[in-house]
């Protein structure tokens, strides 16, 4: 047994030396690309990753259907509905949020209907809007955003608000996904919110932990061609952190068997994490018919 784990132990150290050689050449190729665009005077991003794209500030939304301008021809079979999600409200007040992830979740839906496109959008009512815009102000923390105390009150009761428990951010801006007829917009925190398909109203905001003991989830669940959606996150018990698949099967809302879209859901698959104090950032994962895939 000494011998398999000094030859397992060795193996594994040539394999994060080799690892490592790899990362940095490529580094080091990132960073000449980057110093020969500096010297002519390139662009050192494409559009797509400018900042300034993601941290405009939009303060009025547009509830009603608007009429697009299309160009070139949409075939007339293609006819459906797509959601999309992301940053949208930055200043409450005299303030505004100071990273791309704190500005609060706006909502779009593009209506494609013989050959003719319409848009809207609508700010998510989540908590955090709905404090902040009546504040005035900030006042829930976001990820890179610091909440400010309210001015009213006494040195004491500032003091007290830091031993407060606060529930995590339902600001849910990253992505939408279905969950069997219902859709619901999600973050990495364990707060979702359902939206209305049609008119993108926010419905209820559902805390997944009332269904399933999980302490965090990404915002890319993958959906299986049954209809069920299966998810990565973190689990916490006796034997520390573990990284879990969840499973939310394809139940009918309303049956006799199921009150709630989340009630049959459930852990698919549990791994062990390596450093047991130290989980890894979990953003998305991969899924095939047989397997799933933690990047």
């Amino acid at each position: 047994m000494d011998t398999i784990n000094r030859l397992l132990f060795g193996a594994e150290n040539k394999f994060e030396t080799v690892l490592k050689d790899v990362v940095e050449k490529e580094i080091e190729s990132m960073r000449a690309t980057k110093l020969k665009k500096l010297e002519n005077n390139e662009k050192m991003y494409n559009d797509v990753t400018n900042l300034h794209m993601y941290m405009r500030d939009c303060t009025i939304d547009t509830p009603v259907p608007i009429k697009g301008i299309v160009e070139g021809t949409i075939p007339t079979w293609l006819n459906g509905a797509l959601f999309r999600n992301g940053p949208g409200k930055r200043s409450f007040g005299d303030m505004k949020t100071q990273h791309v992830f704190d500005s609060s979740a706006l909502l779009r839906k593009f209506t494609i209907k013989d050959g003719k496109v319409t848009f809207q959008n609508k700010f998510l009512k989540s908590s955090m809007f709905n404090k902040n815009t009546e504040a005035q102000r900030i006042v829930m923390s976001e990820f890179g955003t610091a909440a400010t105390d309210d001015p009213c009150k006494s040195i004491f009761q500032r003091f007290a608000s830091y031993f407060e428990k606060n529930d995590p951010t339902d600001n849910c801006l990253v992505s939408v996904c279905p969950y069997n007829d219902e859709l619901y917009a999600l973050t990495e925190t364990v707060m979702i919110h359902r939206v209305d398909k049609q008119n993108l109203d926010s419905i209820r905001r559902v805390n997944l932990k009332d269904h399933i003991s999980i302490v965090h989830h990404t915002a890319h669940p993958h959906l299986d061609e049954d209809g069920t959606v299966y998810n990565l996150g973190m689990v916490a018990g006796s034997g520390g952190v573990q990284y879990a698949i969840m499973e939310f099967p394809n139940t009918k809302r309303g049956s006799p068997k199921t009150k709630d879209v989340f009630s049959d859901a459930k852990i698919a698959a549990k791994v062990p994490i390596r450093w047991r104090l130290n989980p890894c950032y979990m953003h998305s994962f991969g899924m095939s018919p047989n397997y799933f895939r933690h990047h």
